[in-house]
């Protein structure tokens, strides 16, 4: 059961979304690109971005892992969809 409701939701796509274009028209999610320290072992660490899109899950029907996703005139590919069960997904994207 999600804690927000789905006004909620549209609420925070609203004050924080960007638009996004992909081969079906346009979605608005919240775009993050975070980076990752991350240690490989024997005293060798480096850092990767991780771009993120998390959007309605009704807005992105039938977009699937490999189609491609435009957020501010930047091309992605849609790696991996993870659906929360509460009507939002988010999307790991990759650089074109």
């Amino acid at each position: 059961m999600a804690v927000e409701t789905a006004d909620e939701r549209l609420l925070l796509l609203k004050d924080f979304g960007v638009t996004a274009n992909w081969s079906r028209g346009s979605v608005v999610g919240i775009f993050d690109s975070y980076y990752s320290d991350d240690d490989i072992g024997g005293g060798t660490a480096f850092a990767m971005s991780q771009p993120r899109f998390l959007c309605q899950t009704s807005d992105i029907v039938g977009l699937s892992n490999g189609d491609e996703l435009e957020v501010g005139s930047v091309d992605y590919y849609v790696r991996v969809t993870m659906p929360d069960g509460n009507g939002m997904t988010e999307l790991a994207l990759e650089l074109k």
